[in-house]
């Protein structure tokens, strides 16, 4: 099988999202270091980071840069203890706090 963007983009990445301290969101994708976005409300939130996502992948498979696959990403997922891949925190502080658990 061909890993393609359409391959990574179906794959479930984790979204988290943490209001910022001037207002609105921030939103990343931990597994595609970089993929960071921001935006007023987390509807419009969850578009940019969809976008984010796309792009990062797209700039990953042009420029040869390794990208976690279906396999990777189930590893995260037992270290983590079957967690909840995506979620909204209510400050970075409690990001870390989960992070350290």
């Amino acid at each position: 099988m061909t890993k393609d963007l359409k391959y990574y983009l179906s794959l479930p990445y984790r979204k988290i999202i943490v209001p910022a301290k001037e207002g609105g969101y921030v939103g990343y994708i931990p597994e595609l270091n970089g993929c960071i976005t921001q935006a007023e409300t987390k509807e419009e939130l969850m578009k940019r980071l969809d976008e984010a996502k796309k792009d990062w992948l797209t700039a990953a498979l042009e420029d040869g840069i390794e990208i976690p696959n279906k396999e990777t990403l189930q590893a995260m997922q037992d270290v983590l203890h079957g967690k909840n891949l995506s979620r909204t925190y209510d400050s970075a502080d409690e990001v870390m706090r989960d992070l350290n658990d």
